[in-house]
Formats: C-alpha cells, sequence, structure tokens
C-alpha cells in the first residue's frame, strides 16, 4: 500500500512505528545533500544523513532553554517531500536524561525566509517519531528543535533524518514565507552557521553583510604597540559599563564590533572547543583582564601618556570598591563567574577562580583597597 498524505497522520492509535515503517515508500535519496547546524564543533551536521544510527549531530555546550538549535539541509536539487522521520539516540538511563529530542519545526525556504511545514510538540516517542510535512517542493530545510521544558537543561541529539516523498498524484502546495520568531542570538547562531556553509546556500540566502569575509591584515605603520593602544581607546570609549542603573569604568567582557555595545544576549563562541559557561557575555570577568590591567600601566610607561594606566586603576578601582562585599569574602569573578553589568550585581553559575593572577596585581590590588583583598583570602 502506498500511503495517501491522509494516510500520513502522526502514528495514530492504529498504526505503530513498525507497521507505518512497512508502509512507507523508498526515502528521498539524500546522498548528496548537505546537513549543517548552528553550534559549536564546525557546524558540521553531516551525520543526520549519513545512514548510521549510531552517529548523530549535537548541540553540545548550547542550552536549548536560551535558544533553539537548528540543523539545515540543503540538496543538490528540490525534491518534493511530505514525511519526515527522525531517529534519536537512547540513552542508557532515560529517566535521568530525557529525550533529546521533544518539540520540532520543519521549515523549507522560500525566497529569503521561511514557511513552516511540520511541527511535533511534546514528543514522548523513541528511538524514532514521525512529522507529517505539508506537501511541498522544497530545496533546503531547517530543523528547528526547543527544549521540552523551559527550566531544565537539555542539549539537542538527532542521529538520523529521512524524508519521504507524497503520494502519487498528490501535487505539492505553493508556499508563503511567515516571520519565525527568532531572537538576536538565535539569528546570530544562524549567520555563523551560513558562513560555515556559504558555498552551499541556495538563492535568496540569508544576509551575510554582518560577517568579515577576509581577516585583518596588520598594519606596519600601526605596530603592535598601536594595537593595544587603539585597544584601550575603544573600551575607554565605548567598553566601560553604561548599562543597568549603576554605570562603571569596567571593560566589558564582549563588544558587537558594529554596535560597540554589549550584547545582552548569548551570542556564538569564539571557536569550536570554547565552552559556553567559560566566558561572560553580559558583564565583566575581572580574571580575564587581569593581564590587560597590568598592561595598560606599561604602555603608559611606554609612551608618557598616564591616560591608560588611569583606564586600567578605574577598572579596578571600582571593582574592589563596589563587587566584593559578597556573603563569603569571595570575588565575582573566574570560571564560571562575573560581574552582571545589566542587574549590577554576580552572575554566572559559581566562584571557580584558578590562583593565576601575579603577585604584581595583588600588591595593586591591596594598594587601592586592602580590605577587598583580605575578604577575598579569608573567603
Amino acid at each position: 500500500m502506498h500511503l495517501t498524505v491522509l494516510g500520513m497522520l502522526i502514528l495514530s492509535a492504529s498504526m505503530s512505528v513498525s507497521a507505518l515503517a512497512r508502509e512507507l515508500p523508498p526515502p528521498v535519496d539524500s546522498s548528496r545533500a548537505i546537513a549543517f547546524g548552528d553550534r559549536p564543533h564546525g557546524c558540521d551536521a553531516s551525520a543526520v544523513l549519513d545512514g548510521d544510527e549510531e552517529t548523530q549531530w549535537t548541540s553540545h555546550d548550547h542550552d536549548l532553554s536560551e535558544a533553539p538549535a537548528n540543523v539545515f539541509i540543503t540538496f543538490h536539487e528540490p525534491v518534493e517531500i511530505a514525511l519526515m522521520e527522525v531517529v534519536i539516540p537512547l540513552h542508557p538511563e532515560p529517566d535521568k536524561y530525557p529525550l533529546r529530542i521533544a518539540n520540532m519545526d520543519v521549515y523549507a525556504r522560500v525566497d529569503s525566509g521561511w514557511a513552516k511545514i511540520g511541527t511535533v510538540r511534546d514528543n514522548d516517542r523513541q528511538p524514532r517519531f514521525f512529522i507529517k510535512l505539508k506537501p511541498s517542493h522544497v530545496q533546503q530545510l531547517r530543523l528547528r528543535v526547543y527544549p521540552r521544558s523551559e527550566t531544565v537543561t537539555q542539549w539537542a541529539q538527532i542521529a538520523q533524518v529521512r524524508l519521504y516523498p507524497p503520494a502519487e498524484g498528490i501535487a505539492p502546495i505553493e508556499l508563503e514565507p511567515e516571520p519565525v520568531d527568532e531572537s538576536e542570538a538565535e539569528r546570530l547562531w544562524m549567520l555563523r552557521a551560513f558562513r560555515y556553509a556559504r558555498a552551499l546556500m541556495v538563492p535568496g540566502g540569508l544576509e551575510l553583510s554582518r560577517l568579515p569575509a577576509q581577516p585583518a591584515t596588520f598594519s606596519a605603520e600601526w605596530g603592535y604597540l598601536g594595537y593595544v593602544e587603539r585597544w584601550f581607546e575603544i573600551m575607554g570609549t565605548y567598553g566601560a559599563d553604561r548599562y543597568g542603573e549603576i554605570h562603571s569604568p569596567m571593560f566589558a567582557a564582549i563588544l558587537d564590533i558594529e554596535t560597540r555595545t554589549n550584547p545582552n544576549h548569548e551570542v556564538p563562541l569564539a571557536y569550536d572547543t570554547q565552552r559556553r559557561g567559560d566566558r561572560c557575555v553580559y558583564g565583566t570577568n575581572l580574571q580575564h583582564d587581569v593581564m590587560a590591567l597590568l598592561a595598560a600601566r606599561y604602555v603608559s610607561k611606554m609612551t608618557g601618556d598616564d591616560s591608560y594606566r588611569a583606564l586600567a586603576q578605574g577598572y579596578l578601582q571600582f571593582f574592589l570598591d563596589n563587587c566584593t562585599d559578597t556573603p563569603t569574602g569571595l570575588w565575582p569573578w573566574g570560571e564560571h563567574a562575573c560581574w552582571d553589568f545589566h542587574t549590577d550585581a554576580p552572575g554566572g553559575r559559581d566562584v571557580h577562580h584558578l590562583l593565576c593572577s601575579p603577585l604584581e596585581f595583588w600588591q595593586w590590588a591591596y594598594e587601592l583597597n586592602p580590605d577587598a583583598v583580605i575578604r577575598q583570602c579569608s573567603g
């Protein structure tokens, strides 16, 4: 029996997964299709099309509660589809580690936008489930994965994706693009993915104007010292904390290179092996700036311009005077901790100081605020 579109209802009570699988037509040929994702480790998602259910794509260290994860499938030429089969990995402790795919929307590329052609919510089937799709003529698909719960950390994992054509005589419907409720963080993740897959994009792809086409080149005229001076000038002008109710001379850990503002939302990792929790997105992490602050004093000595030292000392003085009065005395810095500019309070998950600051820094801090240093050491 060749399934009709009406017969492709998602696993009705009268048809099990195995029964549906026996009735399916041959899948769409995806041997020349390319899959890539908007999460770390090279954005490679080819595992979802390799025919091996032991391999998998995963969103890695990206928590779905912060933004959906996306997988894009680009076909060599347009194909007709009406049903998607998704295989997800089984975990040996399913109660402790729930299903990796509970909620997902499927979109088709339409011109420069997206049209939703299928969805699944509160999925509880494993290791495979099916999504009924609008009969569509597509060249690029977007699988947008949501968390099971907004309060529970969850990562996405997909082992295989198979697509099936509509029944004979069922024509694809005309698709219209529709708005997608994307946060700025998700949009940046997607831009990063399409930068990796620039050569794979179909006509009308995402705008890439914010991404540099070529790396910067070194200016011999500026020299190394010139770049350092310029960095301090930019941080003094644009990098200072001008967020929340309390403003300060402390440097933002991340600036948008176009707006020169702190984004106040998750942004793509700087490199593939970086862990999301190791950096400060929403404010500053003094431990990461220790060497820069010390360098500022030497730049002033080399140039005779005391503004660099004053800039660094203003940062450190404010931190010591305003950010160190914690219940334990421990400073909000180090691995997984920071000072949040937007809430004017400690941020991150915990304080894990790696104790790598040089003696010169501690002497300087003690000169500026001995009580704060004593509290840190006592804590």
